[in-house]
């Protein structure tokens, strides 16, 4: 199998999100993978990460230019480097030719890509003469509404074999685009072994964000949040996991409300160190403003064991039944937050009750093992010559 990432772990303790190397290395039990990736400096042109070879491909010279990728992700990295856009042509050309090329090195069977655009793109354009598997992620299909942009998703739609969505309402999403597509829904598998909610829950503190420092991510309402939790809860303490563009803006926010010390900044995280964090803090907060392929972070906090309080977005509330297993709130509406995670911090044993139930809704549906099986299953289906 090959398998196209627009991002993939540059090396074994990389702190990029890794949920694509993850399932890669469970498929490898019973599937050969080669993965293609773009390369970036200080990564290795060809290697392995876990049971996976991996090779990656160069777009520009010198290496020191090689920016596109990786950080907060191409279209954050183009919207914070508008020079990067000279950088996008070379990129589509160089991963086309590198699909060609390596699907023929490798005998690949099945060529599998994550993310329509780009990667998705480079391989249609590419036409391997291989079945083609595409697995949208949110952000692929979401962002931009270009006519250029949706003419080139409905083109790279149209040439594949099969399409996955990660979520109910990005399946949807991915319909609306290309009626034709018929997106079969296998969410995103959490390794609930990972993170196993501690023994002793009444010894867990803190208030959790984990993911990137942007405004779509509805980290602005965090100073607000915690100026309101002040007065009734002092001693409360907010960890957040991730960089980003409006990382200054909040720390100065923080100072400003005089709350820099209930603040902890922890940067990108390995998967294990922020599985850690998730199974020490009481409660996750998910204030996204926007739509959210699948909510990967929401699902392991509640894997861990976390009472988490998300903005009620269809991908949401594919995972939370509200007050059932964790509580809902308005987008944006810092006041709703706030009285949320309170009522939390207030109830100690609401809270655990939420955790419990959300970490059964994650085992029932969303295990790591179920999104293998359920890959692992279309994988021989597409090499039967079954498209349906």
């Amino acid at each position: 199998m090959l398998v196209l990432a627009s991002t993939f772990p540059r090396h074994e303790h990389d702190t990029l999100p890794d949920f694509v190397s993850q399932l890669c290395n469970a498929l490898a039990g019973d599937f050969r993978i080669t993965v293609l990736a773009p390369h970036a400096p200080g990564s290795r042109r060809v290697g392995r990460i876990g049971r996976c070879s991996v090779v990656r491909f160069r777009y520009a010279w010198p290496t020191s230019l090689q920016g596109l990728a990786y950080g907060n992700g191409i279209l954050a990295n183009l919207r914070q480097r508008p020079w990067s856009w000279l950088l996008l042509p070379g990129f589509l050309l160089a991963g086309m030719l590198a699909t060609r090329r390596l699907a023929r090195r490798v005998d690949a069977k099945l060529v599998h890509a994550h993310w329509l655009l780009p990667a998705g793109l480079t391989a249609a354009l590419a036409r391997p003469g291989r079945p083609l598997l595409l697995t949208c992620h949110g952000s692929d299909v979401l962002a931009g509404r270009s006519g250029l942009l949706s003419r080139l998703r409905r083109f790279t739609l149209a040439r594949c074999t099969r399409v996955t969505a990660v979520s109910s309402s990005l399946g949807d999403a991915v319909r609306r685009l290309s009626p034709g597509s018929k997106p079969l829904v296998i969410p995103l598998g959490i390794d609930t072994q990972q993170f196993t909610p501690p023994a002793i829950d009444t010894e867990r503190q803190g208030i959790l964000f984990a993911g990137r420092l942007a405004d779509a991510k509805g980290v602005g309402l965090l100073p607000g949040m915690l100026e309101q939790l002040h007065p009734d809860h002092p001693t409360a303490v907010l960890h957040i996991a991730g960089e980003g563009a409006q990382r200054a803006q909040l720390e100065k926010a923080f100072r400003r409300h005089g709350l820099q010390q209930h603040v902890a900044f922890h940067g990108w995280l390995p998967p294990d160190r922020l599985a850690s964090i998730m199974r020490d803090c009481r409660i996750l907060v998910f204030p996204s403003r926007d739509f959210e392929g699948f909510g990967l972070v929401l699902a392991e906090g509640m894997a861990a064991g976390c009472a988490v309080v998300a903005s009620d977005l269809p991908t949401s509330r594919e995972l939370i039944d509200d007050g059932e297993n964790g509580l809902l709130v308005a987008p944006g509406d810092v006041d709703a937050l706030s009285t949320a995670v309170a009522r939390l911090l207030a109830d100690p044993q609401l809270a655990a009750r939420l955790g419990i139930e959300a970490r059964q809704r994650i085992e029932s549906g969303y295990s790591r093992a179920s999104a293998v099986q359920s890959f692992a299953g279309l994988y021989r289906k597409l090499l039967a010559g079954d498209c349906s």
